[in-house]
């Protein structure tokens, strides 16, 4: 009888083990310094406050399904946190002011830690495309 519930344990824990492995999936990965694949995507990173500011590991922590809508994703980091925030072209979306990449600027001096460091993603250009 402890034999056999000792197996279905060990099924059990096996397949939740499987299951969070499933979840945990990374969306992006760094294929170069300055390219990042997301799902099937490549995208460019077309600025860093500092060399090799972006984290893979932290992006795919961070990154949500929603931010794919935006043309530009910021990421700043603040007491060791990434926050990954959404922008449109100025071009593209005019209702969103306040989401328009030309107000970045703004958004850093006046949500974020003084100082900070941050990056810029161009989601508006597919690199697979071009290739």
């Amino acid at each position: 009888m402890k034999e056999v519930l000792s197996e279905e344990l060990e099924d059990v824990l096996s397949d939740l083990s499987a299951q969070g492995k499933e979840e945990e999936e990374q969306v992006a990965f760094l294929i170069d310094k300055t390219t990042v694949r997301i799902d099937k995507d490549l995208y460019h990173i077309v600025y860093q406050s500092r060399e090799d500011l972006f984290d893979i590991v932290a992006f795919n922590h961070r990154y949500a399904d929603v931010l794919a809508k935006y043309d530009y994703i910021v990421g700043d980091w603040g007491f060791e946190q990434l926050r990954l925030k959404g922008f449109f072209d100025v071009a593209v979306n005019r209702q969103w002011a306040d989401r328009s990449i030309d107000m970045f600027e703004d958004y850093i001096l006046e949500y974020c830690n003084f100082g900070c460091d941050y990056f810029v993603v161009d989601f508006r250009m597919n690199l697979a495309t071009q290739l």
